[in-house]
């Protein structure tokens, strides 16, 4: 009975773990799609710096990061902090670089 009790937890503990991962996977790859988003809209709202006032600069930043479904400002800083830490990333908004002005 003792053996079969264990295999039943090890069984469990397996799909747990792979449950884990799997959800790990599926929230970096959301959190990678969002960062693509914003860095591409804020690529985007590049040109038009030059036309908008401070105010409309910064409503139109604060747009962006809510329409690709961050939180805040500082949601957003951490998930691109966080996709960065991530590893090397091979989509082309990740591998343009923008200029720090």
């Amino acid at each position: 009975m003792k053996k079969a009790s264990e295999l039943g937890d090890l069984l469990e503990l397996h799909a747990l773990q792979r449950a884990e991962a799997e959800f790990a996977a599926a929230n970096h790859t959301h959190l990678a799609m969002q960062v693509h988003g914003l860095l591409n809209a804020l690529r985007e709202m590049e040109e038009f710096t030059d036309r908008l006032s401070d105010h409309q600069f910064n409503g139109a930043i604060r747009e962006a990061i809510l329409a690709c479904g961050f939180a805040d400002e500082v949601d957003a800083w951490q998930g691109i902090m966080e996709h960065l830490r991530s590893g090397p990333c091979h989509d082309l908004s990740c591998q343009e670089q923008f200029p720090l002005g």
